[in-house]
């Protein structure tokens, strides 16, 4: 084995072996490795994933020479409004390696095999929740989303000023395809970026909530959805992704304790309360907190560009730093108008007339919205639309 020089600098075994991409009829071998490395995920909780999220994702895992599994990682599909755009990408969870084969570079070895299949399609990034922020910045993936959550006590919870008042009810099969287009409605008026909703994502959504003894609730005023969220119930109810119309947010959280009241949740309960999570901003302002959740990294950067838009016509040149992906590195002249934008190599700039060198990890957050990275007089980011409204609350 050959040592080598990580981006975080020192060295890193680097790992000979070979990485395999999974075939689906060995995908249910998996499940003894995540149920090891991952103990407090329920058995409900598997079942619900590996017969509805591995009908079609990638796995890859690196094996010892009796076939063990010794590290994978999956990686699921979901297309992500970008913008004005739509773009398939990848969602990295179960990222597991065995405790006596870690610090070997396995899991180096199939992010870079991951990536560079990634990067074969034209994927513009992929993005994962990470356990710990310092083990994926190595390989360029930089918190782009931080999630928001609040405990709100009965005593707390006080209805607004609507007459109208709020009635939850369970969904069912039938109301997905309704659900999803509100969803749709409600978070592109708030959003640039967030995974695409339709009947079948909130399906599989709704059996993932059920695995956790939740569901999807609906919000309806008058007998017309206003809203939803996702529930689950642990010692006390979880919210998850709380969504309505501006004029009934106050309304809602009422209407759920009445609602759980109804069920018997807080009959034998020490203390009424709810945790919500992902919410809009400025929901709720008091004992928020606020947790990293979602780190990206753009994958195919020509394909990225393609998303962005400006203001008013611009042009720069970014000097850009892969190194896990060549087609990634190198200079790259980018021009973006409101109808789009593109990234072209080019071989022939001086280096004086590049206006920024960053990595791709740093591009990542810029693009995202990051501030403080680059001066106004370098790249004119005041004029470039940039991707800062973030809604991405996956979980799995």
């Amino acid at each position: 084995m050959a040592a080598v020089v990580n981006s975080a600098g020192g060295n890193a075994i680097m790992s000979s072996r070979d990485v395999y991409r999974l075939e689906d009829k060995d995908y249910g071998k998996t499940r003894k490795l995540w149920e090891e490395i991952f103990p407090d995920d329920t058995k409900e909780f598997l079942d619900y994933y590996y017969e509805y999220c591995t009908r079609d994702n990638l796995i890859y895992g690196i094996v010892d020479d009796d076939w063990r599994l010794l590290s994978m990682a999956q990686f699921n599909p979901y297309a992500v409004h970008l913008g004005e755009t739509t773009v398939d990408t990848h969602y990295i969870v179960a990222v597991a390696t065995r405790p006596e084969s870690r610090h070997q570079g396995l899991m180096k070895s199939i992010l870079q095999r991951a990536l560079s299949d990634g990067y074969e399609r034209n994927e513009a990034f992929m993005f994962l929740m990470p356990a710990a922020e310092a083990i994926y910045k190595p390989f360029d993936f930089e918190t782009i989303y931080e999630q928001k959550s609040v405990i709100v006590r009965k005593e707390d919870s006080s209805p607004g000023h609507m007459e109208i008042e709020i009635q939850v009810q369970e969904a069912e099969k039938e109301d997905l395809c309704q659900l999803a287009d509100l969803s749709e409605k409600l978070l592109r008026e708030r959003y640039q970026v967030y995974t695409v909703r339709t009947a079948a994502y909130m399906n599989r959504l709704l059996k993932e909530q059920e695995s956790e003894r939740g569901g999807i609730l609906i919000f309806l005023a008058e007998g017309k959805p206003v809203g939803y969220c996702f529930s689950a119930l642990e010692e006390t109810p979880q919210i998850r992704e709380l969504i309505c119309t501006a004029e009934y947010e106050k309304e809602v959280i009422p209407a759920l304790f009445s609602y759980y009241n109804e069920k018997g949740v807080f009959d034998n309960a020490r203390d009424e309360s709810i945790t919500v999570t992902a919410f809009r901003e400025g929901l709720y302002s008091n004992a928020v907190k606020t947790a990293s959740l979602i780190m990206a990294r753009i994958v195919h950067l020509e394909s990225f560009a393609s998303s962005l838009r400006s203001r008013e016509p611009v042009s720069f040149t970014i000097k850009v730093e892969d190194r896990m992906l060549p087609g990634n590195n190198g200079i790259f002249r980018f021009d973006l108008s409101e109808n789009g934008g593109c990234a072209c190599r080019i071989t022939d700039c001086r280096a004086e007339d590049v206006d920024a060198v960053l990595s791709v990890g740093a591009l990542t957050k810029l693009f995202f919205g990051a501030k403080g990275l680059i001066e106004e007089d370098r790249l004119p980011l005041s004029k470039i639309e940039l991707f800062n409204k973030i809604f991405l609350d996956e979980i799995v």
